[in-house]
């Protein structure tokens, strides 16, 4: 890409695709109390509005220089190395066709990640980090709202009525703190 392609000035779309991206990542741990198995589908949509963004302003050339940093991080290639013993994995486990079909699923979000966390070092906002961690916040609220009440808003959309759900919502929320740590301004 050519240093006019990667110099492109930011217009109000690239912002607002930027934002709107950032808004759907903030809102993902909302989601994922609320609606199960809602995760895949925003991060999919937030790393497209990133994408985007990434396209319509600085080009993507603008993220050579923190993509080339993020691959040279030990974590990323340890990262990396972890996701090719899982494909590895595939020679010895019991059920295949599951284990395959698990990884297919999985592909989407593992490329949506990857996009986010190239895209997101050009595109992201001194606010995001505070937003995740809120919407962290709001999540944990749902989450002890529905345990401490018979699960009041699953009743009212008429979903599932299992406990096990806020299991599956809780665990990944505390894997998400870590990483929003680091995001928020001193």
């Amino acid at each position: 890409m050519t240093a006019a392609a990667t110099s492109r000035p930011a217009g109000p779309a690239v912002g607002a695709l930027a934002v709107a991206s950032g808004v759907v990542l903030a809102a993902l741990p909302v989601g994922m109390a609320l609606a199960n198995r809602s995760a895949p589908a925003s991060l999919v949509v937030a790393a497209l509005l990133a994408v985007a963004a990434l396209a319509a302003g600085p080009g993507f050339g603008a993220a050579a220089a923190p993509a080339r940093a993020l691959v040279d991080r030990q974590t990323t290639r340890l990262a990396f190395a972890f996701a090719g013993l899982a494909l590895l994995s595939l020679l010895w486990s019991v059920d295949r066709a599951r284990s395959l079909r698990t990884m297919v699923e999985l592909a989407p979000v593992l490329v949506a990640g990857l996009a986010l966390a190239l895209c997101f070092p050009t595109l992201a906002r001194p606010w995001l980090g505070r937003a995740l961690a809120g919407g962290i916040a709001v999540a944990a609220a749902v989450v002890l709202i529905e345990a401490g009440f018979a699960l009041p808003w699953r009743r009212l959309i008429g979903a599932r009525l299992d406990a096990a759900d806020l299991k599956r919502a809780v665990t990944p929320l505390a894997i998400l703190l870590w990483p929003v740590i680091p995001l928020l301004p001193p």
